[in-house]
């Protein structure tokens, strides 16, 4: 577990791997994963990225966001695209514990405009030697309008189902947001179909943006594209859904 400024926590995955173990050694590259809004180790996608970078005999860690993977959710807090905070303490933890390795980030998703907005953020002083970030969200409003209405809505009901069994999980570290939003969870909860039900009853109001517009607009990663040394960024994979 990493612990945060503001008594929060993170939880960093190092995966075993039999093929990579018998090599490790400090320069060995480190390979660091950040999953999808409801995503973690044991979802599809990570395990087939697990697979891949374990087999090129590189170390796969996951840093998993707030409340996932079995994190306990110590405060009535999640995280966003925009948590750079979380991103920094937990690739800053993995320097201090490895510093002579050299270590390369993956994100998917929520993790790639995430990693996207640290990288902006961090600007030369970035440590990493490389990112590669997909389906990152460039304009925030957009995608999720397009997770409302592409498919037929199914996948956003697939992320609604999800966020309500983490809000659920979580319950009883959200009961503090009863008084200070004046809501009853156990009413609320049932009411989050998708993703911008779960940002304007949790993501918008917590993390100081008001309404999901603002959060959209303020987390979205491309403005931001500017700032972004473009020797720790592939631009090829990123694309927005």
């Amino acid at each position: 577990m990493v612990q945060l400024e503001d008594r929060g926590q993170i939880s960093v995955d190092w995966i075993e791997c039999p093929n990579v173990e018998k090599v490790f050694n400090e320069k060995t590259p480190i390979v660091v994963f950040l999953p999808g809004l409801t995503g973690d180790r044991h979802c599809g996608y990570s395990k087939a990225l697990i697979r891949e970078i374990a087999r090129r005999k590189f170390k796969p860690v996951i840093l998993n966001h707030r409340g996932c993977a079995r994190t306990p959710l110590t405060t009535p807090k999640f995280y966003s695209a925009d948590t750079i905070g979380d991103a920094r303490a937990g690739f800053g933890h993995i320097h201090r514990t490895h510093p002579q390795n050299p270590v390369y980030a993956i994100g998917v998703s929520l993790g790639a405009t995430i990693l996207g907005n640290f990288v902006a953020a961090e600007g030369e002083a970035c440590k990493l030697k490389g990112v590669v970030a997909m389906c990152a969200g460039f304009d925030l409003f957009s995608c999720t309008k397009n997770v409302e209405r592409n498919l037929f809505g199914i996948y956003n009901m697939g992320l609604g189902i999800n966020l309500r069994r983490k809000l659920r999980e979580h319950e009883d570290a959200l009961k503090p947001l009863e008084n200070i939003l004046k809501i009853n969870l156990k009413e609320e909860i049932p009411k989050v179909k998708g993703m911008r039900d779960f940002d304007q009853l949790i993501t918008a109001p917590t993390l100081g943006y008001g309404f999901p517009d603002n959060y959209y607009r303020v987390a979205s990663l491309g403005p931001r594209l500017k700032a972004v040394s473009y020797t720790h960024l592939t631009l090829p994979t990123i694309y927005s859904v």
